[in-house]
């Protein structure tokens, strides 16, 4: 299979790129169980006080650095369940601009001013299965 390069002329170039790519990348057990969890219980979620606790400003984990981005830098929302469900997929801090980035893209594609987990259930299939298999292409190039 021939690799493409990623484009370098913006965000959005980028985002289209990265939604064109193939699809091979799965879920593994631990972020699929946490997917079915936060999609069953994410009105519970998002009132949940240590749910609030884990996505506050300045706490340390992905879940928070995901959440805030998007609500101080972006146009759109996510809710906390779906926040805390991409913070699996997050492996290191740059990843979250990256993810919130992408969703932004994906968000004005789907003319949606809130990401949910319904919504990333309809991305997840199409979208985020090319940004994991990117990092590990990635980072099999850096090894």
């Amino acid at each position: 299979m021939k690799e493409e390069m990623i484009p370098h002329n913006g965000t959005e170039k980028w985002a289209e790129w990265l939604d064109s790519q193939s699809k091979n990348t799965r879920l593994n057990n631990e972020q699929m169980k946490m997917f079915m969890a936060m999609t069953m219980n994410e009105e519970k979620v998002e009132t949940d006080s240590d749910a609030l606790k884990l996505v506050a400003p300045k706490q340390p984990n992905f879940a928070s650095m995901l959440y805030n981005r998007v609500k101080f830098c972006h146009t759109y929302t996510i809710s906390v369940a779906a926040a805390i469900f991409m913070s699996t997929l997050i492996k290191r801090p740059g990843e979250s601009t990256i993810y919130a980035n992408f969703l932004q893209y994906k968000a004005f594609k789907m003319g949606k001013k809130r990401i949910s987990m319904r919504e990333v259930a309809l991305i997840w299939p199409d979208a985020m299965r090319r940004i994991c298999l990117i990092h590990t292409r990635r980072r099999n190039l850096l090894r």
